[in-house]
């Protein structure tokens, strides 16, 4: 019974091990402190502090699925706390497929 035992601690010294790496690995790609977008020249419309951001998208979901060229658009946003400004741009317009 005792060589059951010690391969059962082995394993679950193992698992913790694996685990450990999975959470440690997921922490350092997606690092929730990194900043979206490029910062952008420019004082926020809204409360006047300097921390615009903006970036280009463009849907990916099933909504665009139907369209032979999907709509994109800038989109601002403020980083300052409290601050909910937010203001997009079309650059291009959707053309339905």
């Amino acid at each position: 019974m005792g060589a059951v035992t010690s391969w059962l601690l082995v394993i679950g010294i193992a698992a913790f091990v694996i685990a450990g790496l999975i959470v440690a690995g997921a922490l350092l790609l997606a690092n929730p402190r990194k900043r979206w977008g490029d910062p952008v020249a420019g004082a926020c419309p809204a409360c006047g502090s300097w921390t615009l951001r903006q970036n280009t998208l463009a849907p990916g979901g099933a909504g665009s699925a139907g369209l032979r060229n999907a709509p994109k658009g800038v989109v601002t946003l403020c980083e300052t706390k409290g601050c909910a400004y937010a203001g997009a741009t079309v650059t291009t317009a959707s053309r339905a497929g």
